[in-house]
């Protein structure tokens, strides 16, 4: 694990912005695609919006690029705490990706059918491969990772890639979360935190 402080966000939302596009470009070069789960919460935002300005979108292939997603609330896809909406509005509504690259977890319907069906469609996609080539992350106040909460049942799965999680003191209570064996299989993982409020949190996970 390496971790990185910037004085600057600015200078974080840039150097993740240059890690998305050489892990892109790599494996558009290695495997001929670029597979890469990312995140919401408000943490992502400038990076999706720095993703989408003329001079980065440039440089990807973005055909050959293929998004899913590390979690999801379980709400409509235009719904204001969608993860999905938040990264459609920001940049792949501005990127010439295809279509049915795109793969959304279906957060309006039940929570363990779309857990199920969204891990089938994504070992489809991926087959034989071990894992997404980039997972982008954040951290919560809490620790939390993805949906994976700490003490929640879902963090001892070790064979579901997707699960339903339910926290009920949570805005959006049911949520469908990636698990520890697709994270940790993928072939790069990278953490946004920012805020004072997460200081705490990041303390104890390094410690």
């Amino acid at each position: 694990m390496k971790i990185i402080v910037f004085r600057e966000i600015d200078s974080l939302y840039l150097h993740a912005a240059t890690v998305f596009t050489q892990q892109a470009e790599q494996a558009i070069q290695s495997r001929g695609r670029f597979i890469v789960l990312l995140s919401g919460g408000l943490t992502p935002r400038p990076l999706y919006q720095l993703l989408a300005q003329d001079v980065w979108r440039a440089q990807i292939d973005w055909s050959n690029v293929v998004v899913g997603w590390s979690d999801e609330r379980c709400v409509p896809a235009d719904h204001a705490a969608s993860n999905y909406k938040l990264a459609y509005e920001a940049l792949l509504s501005h990127v010439p990706i295809p279509a049915d690259h795109v793969l959304r977890i279906d957060g309006e319907i039940d929570p363990e059918e779309a857990a199920s069906t969204y891990e089938a469609n994504l070992r489809r996609v991926i087959g034989s491969e071990s894992g997404a080539d980039l997972a982008l992350l954040g951290l919560g106040t809490d620790g939390h990772t993805a949906s994976l909460f700490p003490a929640h049942p879902a963090l001892h799965e070790d064979e579901c890639w997707f699960v339903p999680v339910h926290v009920p003191e949570m805005a959006q209570p049911w949520r469908i979360s990636a698990t520890l064996p697709l994270l940790n299989a993928s072939r790069r993982a990278l953490f946004l935190v920012t805020g004072k409020e997460k200081a705490h949190a990041l303390a104890r996970i390094r410690n």
